[in-house]
C-alpha cells in the first residue's frame, strides 16, 4: 500500500503522516510506504503505484486537483483526498472523482474514518472477481 501526502505546509504533512501511521499501526498493517511532497508539481511526477493520496489544493505550481489528475493517469483506482481551507474547489474536485473533500483544520476522527473507508475501497478494487453462470445462476468467485 502506497500513500502520497502533498501540502505546501509541512505542519499538515506531518499531521497527516502521524494519522496515517497511527491508523496502520492500530490495524496492524506494516506493509505500506508514504511519499511526501511540498508541491503539486513534485507529486505529479511520482511514478510509483499510489493507492491513496492526500492533496492540498492551493499550492505553487499546479494545484492539488491537477496533481490528482496526473496521479490518476498512472493509478486508475487511486483514492483521492482533497485537504483544503477553500470550499470553492468542491465542484472541480467532484468532477475529478475525489473520494473525500476535507476542510482544514484537520480533525483526527475525520481522517481515520476516511482512511478506513478508503482501505475498504482499495481492497475491493484489488480483488479479482469472476462472474460465472452455472445452471442458470450467476456465481461470483474471488
Amino acid at each position: 500500500m502506497n500513500i502520497l501526502i502533498c501540502d505546501d505546509d509541512k505542519l499538515y504533512i506531518d499531521m497527516i503522516r502521524k494519522y496515517v501511521d497511527e491508523f496502520f499501526a492500530d490495524h496492524k498493517i506494516t506493509d505500506y510506504k508514504v511519499y511526501e511532497y511540498n508541491s503539486g508539481d513534485e507529486a505529479a511526477k511520482n511514478n510509483e503505484k499510489i493507492d491513496i493520496a492526500f492533496l492540498d489544493v492551493e499550492m505553487d505550481g499546479i494545484n492539488g486537483i491537477e496533481a490528482g489528475k496526473c496521479l490518476r493517469n498512472n493509478n486508475k483506482n487511486i483514492v483521492l483526498f482533497i485537504i483544503t481551507s477553500y470550499m470553492g474547489y468542491l465542484d472541480d474536485a467532484m468532477d475529478e472523482g475525489v473520494f473525500r473533500y476535507i476542510n482544514k483544520p484537520l480533525e483526527r476522527p475525520v481522517i481515520m474514518r476516511g482512511l478506513h473507508k478508503a482501505l475498504l475501497l482499495c481492497s475491493k478494487s484489488q480483488s479479482k472477481k469472476i462472474n460465472i453462470e452455472y445452471k442458470g445462476d450467476n456465481v461470483i468467485i474471488e
